[in-house]
C-alpha cells in the first residue's frame, strides 16, 4: 500500500506539470495569432515585422515541442524558460486530441518552412493569416479538452490516493489494536510489545501524534517533532491548539519558527486502560510534490556553490545549440578555470580552498547578466554562456567583467588574503562549432593556451580569417 502511494502520489506531481503546460498551450495559440495580425501587409520587410514574425515562430516552436512532449515524453520549456521532463499522456481520448491539434499544424508546417527558406512577403503572411483564422479556435478547444481531460484523470488519482492513505492508516491502527490488546495478555510480552511498537512510530516516515483525553501530547515520533521543530521534551509540554489552527479554512501546523505549514489530519481514538487516547496522522499536501523538486536539484545543482552542475551544462548546451541552428541566434561558452587552486588546497586545507570557490562563484554571479548562466564544470573549473546579440559588445563587456574578478584579493576567515588569477577561454556557436561538445573542447583549449599569457579568443581568430580575401576572390 504504502509503495502503490508512492507511485499515485509521484504521477499527481506529473499530472500538475502537463496541467501547466496544457494550460499555457491556450496562450501560445492565441500568441501565434496575436503576433500574426499584428503585421502589416505592406511592410513585411520592416524590423517590427521581422520581430514579430519571430515572436509568432518561437510561439509556435514551443507549442509543438509540448505536443510532442505530450505524445511521446521528454524535455520541455516550461512558462519560466526552464526544461522539465514530461512523460507521455496516456490516456486514449488525449492522444486522439493531440493527433488532430498536429493535424490541424500541417499546414502551418509547410508555411512555416517557406518563411525559413525565403523570408516573410506579403503572399505567404497572408496565407498564414487565413490558415490562423480557420485553425485559431478548434486548436484552441483542443488545448481546453485535453486541460480538462487531464485535470479530471488527476482528481481522480488524488482521490484513489485519499482513500489508499486513509486504508492504510486504518491498517496501522488495527495493528496498534491488535498490539494493545496482546499487552494484556501478559506483562512481558505487552513490554516487548510496547518496545517495538514505540521503535515503529519513532522510526515511520509518516509525523504521528498521540493525545490524551484533555488534548495534551503523549507522544511524538521523530517525523512529527521534526516538522514541528521541537525536542522530545518540548513537544510533550504542548497540546494540541497549539500546534494546530487554521488558516482561511485550511488546517495548518505551528512550527516553532512560525512558520504554518498546510497540513491534512487524520485522528482515531483507541481506549488504554479506561482512557481515550487520539493518534493523529499528519500529511504534509505538498510533501512529495517537494521531494521532487529535492530529487531534481540534487541531479542539476552543484551542493558546494549552488551553481547549475555538468549534467544540467550539457542538456543547455544541447538545446540551445538547437535553437542556434533554427533560430541563427548567436551565444557564447565561457570556459573559465582558477590558476594554481591546487596550492591553496596545499597551503590551507580544503576547507578553505571551498570558501574560495564560493567567494569565486559570487563574485562571478555579480559580474553575470540575469540571461547568462553559470555551471560548475568539476574543480575549479566553471562554463559560462552568454547569450549575443549582432555586434560584439556584450562579448567585450562580459569578458572584461570576468577578468575583473581577480583583481580584488580573496579575503578569507582567519584573516587569510588570497590572491588569485583565472584563466578564460572562449568560444562562439555557430561561429567557432555549432556542436555541443566540440564548443566546449575549443573554449577549454583556448582557456589552457591562455595561461600565464593574455586571453587568446579563438572567435576572433575565426572572424579575422573570414574578413581576409579568398584566394579564388
Amino acid at each position: 500500500m504504502l509503495a502503490l502511494n508512492y507511485r499515485i502520489t509521484h504521477e499527481v506531481s506529473e499530472d500538475a506539470v502537463i496541467i501547466n503546460l496544457a494550460g499555457r498551450q491556450r496562450m501560445l495559440s492565441q500568441n501565434m495569432a496575436k503576433s500574426v495580425f499584428q503585421i502589416d501587409e505592406e511592410r513585411t520587410t520592416s524590423k517590427q515585422a521581422q520581430s514579430l514574425i519571430l515572436q509568432y515562430m518561437q510561439s509556435y516552436e514551443m507549442f509543438s515541442d509540448t505536443l510532442e512532449g505530450f505524445a511521446k515524453g521528454g524535455y520541455v520549456v516550461d512558462a519560466e524558460k526552464k526544461l522539465v521532463m514530461v512523460k507521455p499522456i496516456n490516456l486514449p481520448q488525449v492522444n486522439n486530441l493531440i493527433n488532430n491539434a498536429n493535424q490541424l499544424l500541417i499546414p502551418l508546417d509547410q508555411l512555416n518552412l517557406s518563411i525559413l527558406k525565403n523570408g516573410l512577403n506579403p503572399k505567404l503572411l497572408d496565407d498564414i493569416k487565413q490558415t490562423l483564422a480557420n485553425i485559431n479556435l478548434p486548436l484552441l478547444s483542443l488545448m481546453n479538452e485535453i486541460t480538462v481531460l487531464v485535470e479530471k484523470n488527476s482528481q481522480e488519482k488524488s482521490d484513489t490516493l485519499r482513500s489508499i492513505q486513509i486504508f492504510t492508516f486504518f491498517l496501522a491502527l488495527m495493528n496498534f489494536g491488535f498490539i494493545i490488546t496482546q499487552f494484556r495478555s501478559g506483562q512481558k510480552q505487552s513490554e516487548q510489545t510496547i518496545n517495538v511498537l514505540s521503535e515503529l512510530i519513532q522510526s515511520a516516515k509518516a509525523s504521528l501524534v498521540i493525545f490524551d483525553e484533555s488534548g495534551h501530547v503523549t507522544m511524538a515520533n521523530e517525523s512529527a517533532r521534526r516538522m514541528f521543530g521541537y525536542t522530545e521534551g518540548e513537544i510533550l509540554q504542548l497540546s494540541k491548539d497549539k500546534l494546530f489552527s487554521y488558516d482561511n479554512e485550511q488546517l495548518v501546523a505551528l512550527t516553532r519558527s512560525g512558520k504554518q505549514v498546510p497540513v491534512e489530519l487524520h485522528e482515531r481514538s483507541i481506549i488504554r486502560h479506561g482512557e481515550t487516547l487520539t493518534i493523529a496522522t499528519l500529511i504534509e499536501s505538498q510533501q512529495q510534490l517537494n521531494h521532487n523538486r529535492t530529487l531534481f536539484q540534487l541531479a542539476n545543482r552543484d551542493p558546494l556553490t549552488g551553481m547549475f552542475n555538468r549534467n544540467a551544462l550539457n542538456i543547455a548546451l544541447y538545446h540551445k545549440v538547437q535553437q542556434t541552428k533554427f533560430w541563427g541566434a548567436r551565444f557564447a561558452c565561457y570556459a573559465i578555470n582558477i590558476d594554481n587552486f591546487k596550492q591553496v588546497n596545499s597551503l590551507y586545507g580544503r576547507n578553505i580552498g571551498d570558501d574560495v570557490l564560493k567567494e569565486f562563484t559570487y563574485r562571478l554571479c555579480r559580474t553575470t547578466r540575469d540571461s547568462d548562466f553559470i555551471y560548475r564544470y568539476g574543480g575549479d573549473e566553471f562554463v559560462l554562456v552568454v547569450d549575443l546579440s549582432d555586434n560584439e559588445l556584450a562579448l567585450n563587456k562580459v569578458t572584461s567583467k570576468v577578468k575583473d574578478i581577480t583583481s580584488v584579493p580573496f579575503k578569507l576567515p582567519d584573516d587569510i588574503e588570497v590572491n588569485l588569477t583565472a584563466s578564460i577561454g572562449v568560444a562562439i556557436c555557430p561561429d567557432d562549432a555549432d556542436d555541443p561538445e566540440e564548443l566546449l573542447t575549443i573554449a577549454q583549449e583556448v582557456m589552457h593556451r591562455g595561461k600565464d599569457s593574455e586571453v587568446i579568443e579563438l572567435s576572433q581568430a575565426a572572424r579575422i580569417r573570414q574578413k581576409q580575401p579568398s584566394s579564388e576572390g
